[in-house]
């Protein structure tokens, strides 16, 4: 089997509305998914994230807006018609047929010859991973590698488009990264253009090369998955788009050098200013977990910001421990790794001292009321 099997066609989203009777769930959304990229539609329940893919599929009629697909307006046009692959968020294997009969099920309908449904289906077997498998059922299978059957009997007619409606979410922890894994390399080896909904932002984060951030039906941030995570647009972008620590800060001045001094956590702070932001302005700061870092006294010049707080919980996960520390009253959720969380658990502090150099700023809903200073 090739390396690469076939290059996709591009997705455009213009400005597309769907309304069921009075309620909005998708609201003039528009993004571009370029040929052979990977994206995520990625947002809590109820975001407009799968009514979009249906859209996308033919699945859903657009209330208002288009849906492109390569150079083609496919907003009037069948879902059957549409050249895409479909897999929906839990198997759905035809449970008289075999692997193999699944896979190349497609195939027949289209009326392809034996020996060509026989070569295609002995390589999407091969691309997923299930070499041996093919004579058995879906009762005699697991859930992967029932999503695995479905993922390659969505291949096997060679659509340029992939579209995925949580694949993962029906499996157990060890189940969905093995599937990850193999969706990614499905990507990877295919270059089809693919588009996945999920809620799971570590899945939107290490499959995608965008990530787009749904929220009551609009898009709250698109970018890459560094990009979102460490440079949230938002509160909610920040809380949803991994775990955060939201603390609440005011700003006292903005400095020439695009920094903002603020008052948080009982100290004053230098940091990134963001567009816009006003002296007196509430602001919120975004402090990730995995950023703040517990440190001996000797270790303060290394940091900017250095606090100390009172230790209200210690919680071991293996390969990291989880502290609650209370600052000015204000409690931080902290992820010791290394040598620091056996330490930590052993000795039980009743205070520590942590530190770090990444706070990102973000606007609360009235940070531009106040006075701009240079």
């Amino acid at each position: 089997m090739s390396e690469h099997l076939s290059i996709g066609a591009a997705i455009r989203v213009d400005a597309a509305t769907k309304r069921f009777g009075s309620v909005t769930a998708v609201d003039a959304v528009s993004f571009e998914v370029q040929a052979g990229e990977f994206a995520v539609l990625l947002g809590p329940s109820g975001s407009g994230k799968t009514t979009i893919l249906r859209m996308v599929a033919g699945l859903e009629a657009p209330t208002g807006g288009r849906i492109w697909l390569g150079d083609r307006d496919a907003t009037d046009i069948a879902a059957h018609r549409r050249g895409v692959g479909y897999v929906f968020q839990r198997p759905s294997m035809f449970p008289n047929y075999t692997v193999r009969e699944n896979i190349g099920w497609g195939l027949k309908l289209r009326h392809v010859p034996a020996a060509e449904i026989g070569r295609r289906v002995a390589q999407m077997m091969e691309l997923v991973h299930l070499e041996g498998l093919e004579h058995r059922l879906s009762s005699q299978l697991s859930g992967g590698q029932a999503q695995r059957v479905v993922i390659a009997r969505a291949l096997a007619p060679d659509p340029p488009i992939l579209l995925l409606d949580e694949p993962l979410s029906a499996l157990d922890a060890k189940l969905r990264d093995e599937l990850k894994d193999v969706i990614a390399e499905v990507q990877r080896r295919t270059h089809k253009t693919t588009l996945m909904v999920t809620h799971d932002q570590r899945e939107a984060l290490s499959l995608a090369d965008t990530v787009i951030v749904m929220d009551a039906g609009r898009i709250a941030q698109l970018g890459s998955p560094t990009e979102v995570y460490r440079r949230p647009r938002d509160p909610f972008v920040a809380g949803f788009v991994g775990s955060t620590n939201l603390v609440p800060a005011t700003v006292l001045a903005v400095l020439p050098d695009g920094q903002a001094e603020v008052r948080a956590l009982g100290s004053t702070l230098h940091v990134p200013a963001p567009t816009a932001v006003r002296i007196g302005a509430p602001v919120v700061l975004s402090m990730r977990p995995d950023d703040l870092e517990v440190i001996d006294e000797q270790d303060r010049g290394r940091y900017q910001h250095v606090f100390e707080g009172r230790v209200r919980e210690l919680v071991f996960i293996g390969d990291s421990l989880r502290l609650e520390v209370d600052v000015a009253g204000q409690v931080l959720r902290i992820h010791a790794t290394g040598r620091w969380r056996f330490q930590l658990l052993n000795e039980q502090p009743e205070t520590v001292l942590f530190a770090t150099s990444e706070v990102v700023v973000l606007l609360a809903s009235d940070s531009t009321e106040g006075e701009i200073r240079p």
